[in-house]
């Protein structure tokens, strides 16, 4: 499970009522509030294991000339996932 920005907006969010009644039940109370929503998001999350990943590539391939490789993923869900390559060259799997 990766944070999103969700989350670090939802804890942001909590500052303003922390800053206007600093006690310590408005931090527990935003606490419980910020961890309920990050376990609600990863529950509703699409599943990685989930996808089915295909990948094609020549048999060989030489240094000098370039070659070509296919990949596809497939979601067996209901729920969409957003899928692109890293910056090296891994899958990123994300829901949307």
């Amino acid at each position: 499970m990766a944070v999103t920005w969700r989350a670090v907006a939802l804890a942001a969010a909590g500052l303003l009522p922390v800053l206007l009644l600093p006690v310590p039940g408005t931090v527990v109370v935003w606490a419980l509030v910020v961890v309920a929503a990050c376990a609600v998001d990863a529950l509703l999350a699409a599943s990685p294991r989930r996808l089915a990943l295909t990948r094609r590539v020549p048999t060989s391939v030489r240094l000098a000339p370039s070659s070509t490789s296919w990949s596809m993923t497939a979601s067996a869900m209901a729920r969409t996932a957003a899928s692109g390559l890293g910056p090296y060259g891994e899958l990123a799997v994300s829901p949307m």
